[in-house]
């Protein structure tokens, strides 16, 4: 085998050699071109570590690989992208067929390498084109697959588009029904609802944290920022073991927290929250809590743990926006 061909992580072939491939397949063949794109796998690496990350990748190629044959070609493009070519599929059946496998098996290998507990919303996004239907030329085929998969992100993830479709070129519904909330709520619901806090990326967490701040401002309600801080009794304690440590005291904070409560990794060593809806007497309670478990931790003897916390109600909103 020539490893340069191949990408290290996956066994794929990486970018390169697979458009030289796909150039050929989508001349010669007859055929779909599927783009496929992981959905919310930054918050993988942002919460689990780039360790797990890669895991995941490793058990998501493996799961492409159980569901293609010998005779497709498939590449890594890059990242959690990737784009393959089904020798001899020209029907829209066998494309949803794939999608749903792909995302049911993909949840299932999630589980087991991130916890049954997994909050993530992991799930497989696919742009599909046909060839020699909608042309040979590689790059033009690539474009059109893309706009596909562009059209699944917009509309929900964890599904399939395929370029061309009566999808794409309708006109939008003029009449809103039950059936549609239905679909949109089934599309964007958590695939595995946790009893869990729900741990989210920073960016995530940014949009939330504003959402539920005007939610407060509008509507009188109110909510408490918690910032625990997680220092090593000793200098001693060596850098990589601290991590590993830190990362056990976000698993024990986020088993703690209600799943109405959100949470970030602020940086290495804080954990930053927010929780809606609480009483003032109820949040000593929780941290409280949160000590209690982490000192009976195996690592709670080798760590110092801080907390800080700032009510927010809306007239302090509304005091903050005339001071502003």
């Amino acid at each position: 085998m020539d490893n340069e061909r191949y990408d290290k992580l996956t066994g794929f072939y990486n970018k390169s050699s697979a458009a030289s491939e796909l150039l050929k397949a989508c001349r010669n063949e007859t055929g779909a071109l599927l783009i496929i794109d992981l959905d919310n796998f930054k918050l993988v690496n942002d919460i689990y570590g780039l360790g797990k990350g890669d895991e995941l990748l490793r058990a998501f190629a493996d799961v492409i690989r159980d569901n293609t044959r010998s005779n497709d070609i498939i590449g890594r493009n890059g990242g959690d992208e990737f784009v393959v070519f089904c020798v001899g599929v020209n029907e829209e059946r066998d494309v949803s067929g794939l999608s749903r496998r792909i995302n049911e098996q993909l949840l299932q290998e999630a589980l087991k390498i991130l916890g049954e507990d997994m909050s993530i919303p992991l799930g497989v996004s696919m742009g599909a084109v046909f060839a020699p239907k909608e042309g040979t030329d590689f790059d033009d085929l690539f474009d059109k697959a893309d706009k596909a998969l562009y059209y699944v992100k917009l509309n929900g993830k964890h599904s399939y588009s395929l370029f061309g479709d009566r999808k794409e070129n309708t006109r939008p519904n003029a009449v809103s029904t039950e059936e549609d909330i239905r679909h949109l709520s089934e599309m964007m619901g958590e695939q595995n609802p946790a009893n869990c806090a729900f741990w989210l990326g920073q960016d995530a967490f940014s949009s939330v944290y504003k959402f539920i701040l005007r939610y407060i401002e509008s509507y009188r309600g109110g909510a408490c920022k918690v910032l625990f801080t997680l220092k090593p009794i000793s200098d001693e304690i060596a850098y990589d073991d601290f991590t590993v440590m830190t990362y056990q005291f976000g698993e024990t904070l986020n088993r703690a927290l209600r799943k109405s409560d959100i949470m970030m990794q602020a940086n290495r060593n804080q954990f930053f929250l927010l929780l809606p809806e609480i009483d003032e007497s109820y949040v000593q309670r929780v941290v409280d809590r949160v000590s209690e478990l982490w000192n009976k931790s195996e690592f709670g003897s080798v760590t110092v743990l801080k907390c800080a916390t700032e009510f927010v109600t809306n007239e302090q909103i509304d005091d903050n926006d005339r001071r502003s």
